[in-house]
């Protein structure tokens, strides 16, 4: 590749002018389709304007030939937005089962990855599920409609995986099921944590002429992922719309793709071009396509879904927010299965105690003793003792919740303490805001500014123990 042109997958240029690079793979020519005012021109020299030249990336490209990065081959022209969303629903249907709902949430993230420089935030779109239950069919499929696809699996390198998406700047889609294990998954979360918002590049060190340089990455942009487990990071796991799959059969979906389906695929990409370069900047973030969706961060995430969603039709918005709220109870119920959730109903009931008898202090240790009155059973071992073979008896201790991990929870939810000749305490007047505020993020009550005279259930979705499912070796106090 001549380093002296300036090649290009795609650009914005600011005199308003669209160009993408396309690529016949039978051909094997690649051309610039150009975007100027209400014309669209498709050349297959270079495009000059405002004394620079542009390049279309040259046919011999590895990431071409080999299929790597999936660009359309053509620009042809599409019934309407409703009709062209009906018939990339159609396609997915055809080869993935998914349930009807976040059926309607990918086809729409299709259409979204080609105008998803139209947003300042994106969401992830995840899927989660055991070997057979068709994640790398999904991975497939949406790989071959969206823009600019990169799918890439476990073979390929971290400081690959950095320049390319740079480079070609288009939706990463792959398994980090396959990373999860090994070395390189600090960096993949790295990328996954900058990923989702526009300007903010990774940095990375880079030796050059035996000397180290700092070079910014940038990561912005959609992705596809696949996993068999949640991320622990919650602010990374609202990021994501997700969805489990699992094994079905009689799924009348094919075993194997069909020998025409990159044609099929192809053929809707071409389309989904000329969706971009005619709407690219009629498409503007609506905030009041979010209403009825409370989570903050999800709502941050999902404004692009439902600002496209909008655009297609309001039967398709409507669908779109009832998955989205249906997501979000999901995302507070896992929150409210946090150990800090805990400590903090904890402090919610002697707030209330503490209130009432108005006194000023609440000790750490009088929140270690009343957490471990209401999670003894989820927490701590129910039973002290057990039979030994012989028949005789083996009594232990009952393990208890640490006073130091009970402020370590305390500090993380962000409510401050103060120590005198008694230990840590909360001083409530200065803390009780604080304790208000995460109340009502959690979605709990509060005790001193109810009528009810009972405290034993604080949740207002409460959550079943979970008594069975925890290991004492992984109790976190």
């Amino acid at each position: 590749m001549n380093d002296d042109k300036n090649y290009v997958y795609s650009a914005t240029l600011p005199t308003g002018e669209l160009l993408e690079t396309i690529y016949d793979p039978e051909l094997k020519i690649t051309r610039l389709a150009i975007k100027h005012g209400d014309q669209v021109e498709v050349i297959e020299d270079c495009y000059q304007t405002g004394g620079r030249k542009y390049w279309p990336l040259p046919a011999d490209s590895d990431l071409l030939e080999n299929d790597f990065v999936k660009l359309p081959s053509d620009l042809i022209p599409y019934k309407g937005i409703l009709q062209l969303y009906q018939e990339v629903k159609d396609h997915i249907a055809c080869y993935v089962k998914l349930p009807d709902k976040f059926l309607t949430i990918a086809t729409v993230y299709v259409l979204m990855t080609w105008v998803y420089d139209r947003f300042q935030t994106l969401p992830y779109l995840r899927v989660l599920g055991d070997y057979g239950t068709g994640k790398s069919r999904f991975q497939q499929v949406m790989a071959s409609l969206c823009y600019k696809a990169m799918l890439a699996g476990s073979s390929i390198s971290m400081a690959a995986l950095f320049r390319t998406i740079n480079e070609v700047q288009g939706t990463l889609v792959y398994d980090e099921a396959d990373f999860r294990s090994s070395e390189l998954w600090n960096e993949i979360i790295k990328i996954l944590n900058s990923g989702h918002t526009a300007n903010v590049p990774v940095l990375r060190m880079q030796v050059k002429n035996e000397s180290m340089k700092t070079k910014a990455f940038k990561v912005y942009g959609p992705k596809i992922l696949a996993s068999r487990e949640r991320f622990s990071d919650e602010a990374l796991e609202s990021r994501c719309l997700t969805q489990h799959l699992f094994s079905t059969k009689n799924a009348k979906t094919p075993v194997h793709l069909p020998l025409d389906f990159s044609k099929q695929a192809t053929a809707i990409r071409n389309k989904l071009l000329a969706f971009r370069l005619d709407n690219f900047f009629k498409i503007l973030p609506d905030e009041s396509t979010t209403d009825g969706i409370e989570f903050p961060r999800l709502k941050q995430s999902a404004l692009a879904i439902t600002s496209l969603a909008s655009m297609i039709g309001q039967d398709v918005l409507s669908e779109v927010k009832s998955y989205l709220q249906g997501y979000e109870k999901e995302l507070q119920t896992s929150k409210k299965r946090d150990p800090k959730v805990d400590v903090l109903i904890a402090i919610l009931r002697l707030t209330a105690d503490r209130i009432a008898q108005q006194e000023e202090k609440m000790y750490i240790k009088d929140i270690k003793h009343e957490f471990e009155l209401s999670n003894s059973d989820e927490y701590m071992d129910g039973s002290n003792s057990y039979k030994k073979d012989d028949g005789t008896v083996f009594v232990y201790p009952k393990r208890t919740a640490s006073a130091r991990k009970i402020g370590v929870h305390v500090r993380n939810l962000g409510i401050q303490t103060e120590r005198d000749s008694g230990g840590f305490y909360i001083p409530i007047s200065q803390e009780i805001k604080t304790i208000e505020i995460l109340a009502d993020q959690f979605d709990l009550r509060k005790p001193w500014q109810d009528k009810k005279s009972d405290q034993d259930d604080l949740k207002l979705n409460a959550i079943p123990k979970i008594v069975n499912s925890i290991n004492p070796d992984d109790i976190p106090f």
